[in-house]
């Protein structure tokens, strides 16, 4: 199945920049029949409108790269280099690209389910792996030494009550075994 996508810019009455797109009426209804079943399976109103927006930013990518869509043929490599195109060129984080990820694995799913493509190229396909600025291996714990010298702090607290609260909230924090990094 050929089809065509063309998009256009447009600048709504408060100046906002919009994109626009016209399809060939096959893929529209592919598009139009998706956001239906995400209704069905009651989705929110963002999912559904971040699931069709991914769609379209990829069919729109896809048919730059390839010039007219044949969605059937569609394989995990085309997935690939999108996802390095989100990467490199849109400059995505990780996090981002799995949102993609996700809606691209719902959209090829459907296609699947429906019988409107044979093979999901999304099978194989697997989310990016997100790193955090400290690893479980670099957690870091108060030393024994620093733990003495903070309950000291508290203790030089004139006001009673403050100083009670203020152990017992250390305590806490220290026999529940919180680490530095969690506020």
């Amino acid at each position: 199945m050929l089809i065509n996508v063309h998009f256009k810019s447009t600048v709504n009455n408060n100046g906002a920049f919009l994109k626009t797109f016209s399809m060939g009426c096959a893929m529209q209804q592919f598009v139009d029949s998706f956001v239906h079943y995400l209704y069905e399976e009651a989705k929110d109103k963002k999912t559904i409108s971040s699931y069709r927006t991914t769609v379209i930013h990829f069919l729109k990518w896809y048919e730059q790269r390839e010039g007219n869509i044949t969605i059937e043929e569609t394989r995990p490599i085309d997935i690939k280099e999108y996802i390095s195109y989100l990467k490199h060129q849109c400059k995505r984080k990780p996090a981002t690209i799995n949102k993609y990820i996700a809606a691209l694995k719902v959209f090829f799913s459907y296609l699947t389910e429906t019988g409107l493509i044979k093979d999901n190229p999304m099978n194989r396909i697997k989310m990016e792996k997100i790193e955090y600025a400290q690893s479980s291996s670099q957690t870091k714990w108060l030393t024994k030494e620093e733990q003495e010298r903070f309950i000291s702090y508290v203790e030089l607290e004139k006001n009673e009550f403050k100083r009670l609260r203020n152990l017992a909230i250390i305590d806490l924090m220290l026999y529940a075994g919180l680490r530095v990094n969690e506020e």
